[in-house]
């Protein structure tokens, strides 16, 4: 049942780097502000990576700095270390780099959003945008909230149009190593595995037993999910080859991402496995996806790592072609 919410003369939907800026600056303008996220608790939430700045992306936290953004400023109240890349090159390349406090920056995030006159933060799911004569006019939320307004800025990085990469890769593994009838169930557990992870870090592969508990989860699926990980962060051995498959290809699909997107066309399609192991070798790039774990799972699939790689080169170019 749709009912009448309200209005605002700018509707942002997320709440992420994206979406904070905009709402800020929208705020800040002297616009009635309504910024929407599906958690509150996920605002300015980081990567279990959380650098700002480096080689990448440096000069745009400056040029947010010198337009009065938020970003840079919210990097020095939760920044653990500043570290200068690139010394033994020329300046040109060198560029600053913040590791921050993840969960303070959230916070810090958050609670700027919620002091800043003319902004006001809703935990709800966008689901249109409405237009009238050409121009926007509301956006509508799951539960049928209209909020009418003058302009919307969708923010929502990786959930307007994204893939559960992890998932589209174990069911083309399921199809190839004859678990075709399963391949539902090995893309749940692809889908699944890192549940608890974003609101739960410190408990990653714990939590989700127990939330998956609680709703009737059958008990394969939980010892699936959470297998993934083994010697990390629980002692639950992967066991059925979807498992073993899911802890060596849950880190590598993160490398092979990565390596994918330093070249030209930022797409595995024309990606070979020399060039991932390549960048393999290399140790700080990527170096959230431990080698360790790749090597392990390779193993206990009785694979060489050649094989692992250029399987899950050819499982995740089918991904893209899923619609």
């Amino acid at each position: 049942m749709r009912y009448d919410a309200g209005s605002c003369d700018v509707a942002v939907v997320g709440a992420g780097h994206a979406g904070i800026e905009a709402a800020l600056a929208a705020a800040r303008l002297g616009l009635d502000t309504v910024c929407f996220t599906i958690n509150m608790d996920a605002i300015g939430n980081m990567p279990c990576n959380p650098a700002i700045g480096g080689t990448g992306k440096g000069h745009l936290v400056r040029e947010l700095d010198a337009l009065g953004g938020e970003m840079a400023r919210a990097a020095d109240q939760a920044c653990i270390q500043y570290r200068m890349l690139n010394r033994g090159k020329g300046p040109a390349v060198h560029s600053l780099r913040a590791q921050a406090d993840r969960r303070k920056y959230q916070a810090v995030m958050k609670h700027t959003l919620e002091l800043q006159p003319n902004l006001r933060v809703k935990q709800a799911e966008v689901v249109a945008v409405e237009t009238e004569d050409g121009r926007v006019s509301a956006v509508v939320t799951a539960n049928g909230a209209v909020y009418r307004c003058r302009a919307a800025v969708l923010a929502t990085g990786t959930y307007l149009h994204g893939r559960t990469i992890v998932g589209d890769v174990l069911r083309w593994y399921a199809n190839e190593l004859g678990y075709g009838d399963e391949a539902d169930f090995w893309q749940a557990v692809g889908i699944l595995h890192d549940l608890d992870f974003e609101q739960w870090p410190e408990q990653h592969c714990t939590k989700e037993q127990e939330l998956l508990r609680e709703r009737g989860i059958d008990e394969r699926l939980i010892h699936a999910v959470a297998s993934h990980g083994y010697a990390l962060t629980v002692d639950i051995a992967p066991k059925h080859e979807m498992e073993k498959v899911l802890y060596a290809a849950d880190e590598l699909t993160g490398l092979i991402g990565a390596v994918a997107l330093m070249r030209p066309s930022k797409s595995v399609s024309d990606l070979e496995v020399k060039s991932v192991k390549k960048k393999y070798k290399d140790k700080k790039f990527a170096a959230g996806c431990s080698r360790e774990v790749i090597e392990r799972g390779a193993e206990m699939l009785g694979w060489d790592l050649d094989t692992l790689i250029e399987q899950t080169i050819l499982a995740m170019r089918a991904s893209i072609h899923v619609e």
